[in-house]
């Protein structure tokens, strides 16, 4: 499991995501633009509506794909999922037992680096792989947030297009992450 948590990667004046500890602009995970395996990509927003931008490949403790997420919205749906709202700016999305998958949630505070408050997201949900192993799991920011050592992340995009950190990712991997994560090129699945 990957330990390293508390770290600031490109912090925006706007909106942030707390991912396993760390805070954000910006963040992708897994065999990004996969049909059949677990990505989660959070993109930079390109203003101050603090509406995060996910798109990504859930699949259950199976390895079964569950749905699609293309900037929040369900697009392919085998497991007959459900989305709410849970307020302005968070959803939940369900499957269709009525189990939660995956929690949204933003909240206007600040940061420990800034003293004006910004948009924060926090993920909640178990998230697995093809074959059916736990990659990340996360509990809306709180402590114990974990992903595991083996999965390929970027975290933090930079004006330059560099990155507060990779983990396992190949320099094309790179360039398509760098690709999702910008606020200009996410609309992966369209």
């Amino acid at each position: 499991m990957n330990w390293l948590v508390g770290n600031q990667m490109y912090p925006s004046d706007f909106h942030n995501y707390l991912v396993a500890g760390n805070v954000v602009n910006a963040f992708a995970l897994g065999e990004l633009g996969a049909s059949d395996d677990f990505y989660l990509i959070g993109a930079e927003t390109e203003d101050d509506s603090g509406y995060p931008l996910l798109t990504g490949t859930i699949l259950n403790s199976e390895g079964q794909v569950l749905f699609q997420l293309v900037q929040n919205e369900l697009r392919l749906n085998p497991g007959h999922c459900s989305k709410t709202q849970s307020n302005l700016v968070g959803y939940e999305i369900h499957d269709s037992a009525g189990v939660r998958v995956l929690s949204v949630k933003t909240l206007f505070e600040p940061l420990p680096s800034q003293s004006e408050p910004v948009w924060v997201t926090t993920l909640g949900g178990e998230f697995y792989d093809k074959n059916g192993s736990r990659v990340f799991s996360a509990n809306s920011g709180e402590p114990g947030e974990r992903i595991a050592g083996n999965v390929k992340s970027a975290y933090g995009i930079a004006p330059n297009g560099g990155f507060g950190m990779v983990m396992n990712m190949s320099s094309e991997e790179t360039q398509l992450a760098r690709q999702l994560m910008s606020a200009k090129d996410r609309q992966l699945g369209e």
